[in-house]
């Protein structure tokens, strides 16, 4: 018998040690994508509540401040009250939105890591870790906007806060 030929006992161990590195990568990579889209759409839930609650709390402070009469002198705490409520979970959202961000990112990273291990080339989390586009030198990205939103309005919430502490002294 030839040993060229026939495969020895060896090539065969390697070849199902190698089948089945590829298939844990294959199931780590799905598994990544699976939780990586998993916080992204915990995130767009969240942002989404946010923005709601944002609302209420805006609708809120219009009413209590435009019927001075209907709430007399608890009006003024009424209005700092919310003020400082709508402060509270501005930074609560905000806290919540870097620990998704974190779990997010790591995703990504790993991913992108198992990708080059399997040798994907120009894969969708290689393309997404080096996402942004440049407008003024600024990256303009989704992530860079939601955290504008978050300190938007934690410094709506403190310019209300001051407006409502001033109608307290005045």
């Amino acid at each position: 018998m030839n040993e060229n030929t026939e495969p020895s006992d060896n090539d065969q161990n390697s070849n199902d040690t190698l089948d089945q590195e590829r298939e844990e990568l294959h199931l780590e990579y799905k598994e990544c994508a699976s939780l990586s889209r998993f916080v992204m759409g915990l995130r767009f839930s969240f942002f989404a509540t946010f923005v709601t609650f944002f609302v209420v709390l805006m609708v809120g402070y219009n009413h209590v401040w435009a019927a001075p009469k209907e709430y007399g002198a608890l009006r003024t705490w009424l209005l700092i009250g919310i003020s400082i409520f709508g402060c509270v979970v501005a930074t609560f959202a905000w806290v919540i939105e870097i620990r998704n961000l974190f779990i997010s990112s790591t995703c990504e990273q790993h991913a992108e890591t198992l990708e080059r291990k399997m040798k994907i080339d120009r894969g969708l989390y290689h393309r997404l870790r080096r996402r942004g586009a440049q407008w003024l030198r600024f990256p303009a990205t989704e992530t860079y906007m939601v955290a504008a939103f978050y300190n938007l309005t934690f410094f709506i919430w403190v310019v209300l806060i001051a407006c409502s502490i001033t109608v307290l002294i005045l």
